[in-house]
């Protein structure tokens, strides 16, 4: 018992002492700041130089840029088709639900294959509905929900 105490607090003198060390903030010399700022200044004036340039890339670059904004394109597309898979039910969820009755239903949706869906942000601002969400998953890692007003439209 003894051997531990005095192993903890050596332990912990050496944490104490870490840490101490690891506050300190190291000084800046006077010509290491001038260095940084003049590098910054360069910097300005690089970008300022190359304002309002047509830069043309080599032929195999630009090939190479076309095809990936073709497969973007493509991909984006696809997404907003009319073929894309409509789900075969919606499953209309509110954040003004208590979190006792939202996290059945949340879950149920999802054993289902149910996408959650809700009208609109919370309060009409995207941090508080970010923030609600974030509050769910905490008790639930699988919770999510899509929001799409146009659903509300097309069903409600």
């Amino acid at each position: 018992m003894k051997t531990l105490l005095i192993t903890a607090l050596t332990f912990s003198t050496i944490l104490l002492c870490a840490d101490a060390g690891a506050a300190d903030q190291p000084a800046i010399a006077g010509d290491d700041m001038a260095y940084m700022k003049q590098q910054q200044r360069d910097l300005a004036l690089f970008k300022s130089q190359l304002q309002g340039m047509n830069i043309i890339l080599p032929d195999a670059q630009q090939g190479r840029v076309a095809q990936m904004q073709n497969e973007i394109a493509a991909g984006q597309a696809d997404q907003n088709s009319a073929t894309r898979q409509t789900p075969r039910a919606v499953y209309f969820v509110s954040l003004g639900i208590p979190e006792e009755g939202l996290l059945p239903m949340l879950s149920d949706a999802r054993r289902f294959g149910i996408p959650a869906t809700l009208r609109g942000l919370l309060n009409n601002d995207f941090r508080q509905t970010a923030e609600k969400m974030f509050e769910l998953s905490k008790k639930d890692r699988q919770a999510g929900v899509q929001i799409d007003p146009t659903l509300f439209q097309q069903y409600g």
